[in-house]
């Protein structure tokens, strides 16, 4: 893939990777980023890295024409490397996209071999042969917004939890898939 035709994206504000006539709209938030990369790997797993345009408002983007169903993707972020601040970007590390609505590919699991990469590290080892890919979908419907909840922020109350713990002992939830995403 080339880097011809590709533009700012008009619709920055709409995160993720969204297919449009001849191509998709790519917006990611990287706030603190001096740099995003879209990387394009083709069947043979061969990276083409595009720079998005940016950041308004925190956010990375561009028009990529050429993008079609199926494509698998990742983020590459370049930025400061201050882990006291949240900041750990590290340009040599494939992320996958936060708003992305497929995934191709297997987690590495921390005792394999050179899986220590994965870990947020400075190190320059290259973590794309360790993760998975992000794969661009057609959007369900047509839109794949949601409406946002109509609650103050100070009222809101969000969860985050670990899957395996959750689910082990929960009689309800099939035993074979206890402690899984299935």
């Amino acid at each position: 893939m080339s880097l011809e035709g590709v533009t700012p994206s008009l619709l920055a504000h709409r995160l993720g990777v969204h297919l449009t006539e001849g191509g998709a709209n790519v917006a990611v938030y990287a706030g603190h980023a001096t740099a995003v990369d879209l990387c394009l790997f083709d069947d043979e797993d061969t990276e083409t890295r595009i720079p998005l345009f940016g950041p308004k408002a925190g956010v990375w983007h561009a028009f990529v024409p050429g993008i079609a169903e199926g494509q698998k993707y990742g983020f590459r972020a370049n930025g400061p490397w201050q882990p006291k601040k949240g900041h750990r970007y590290n340009p040599a590390k494939l992320l996958m996209d936060p708003y992305a609505r497929g995934f191709a590919g297997e987690v590495t699991p921390m005792n394999a071999p050179g899986a220590s990469a994965l870990l947020s590290n400075r190190d320059g080892t290259d973590t794309a042969p360790l993760m998975p890919r992000s794969v661009v979908t057609v959007e369900p419907g047509g839109s794949w917004q949601t409406p946002h909840p109509r609650i103050a922020w100070e009222d809101a109350v969000v969860y985050e939890l670990h899957v395996k713990g959750f689910t082990q002992q929960m009689e309800a939830v099939p035993e074979e898939l206890r402690g899984t995403y299935c």
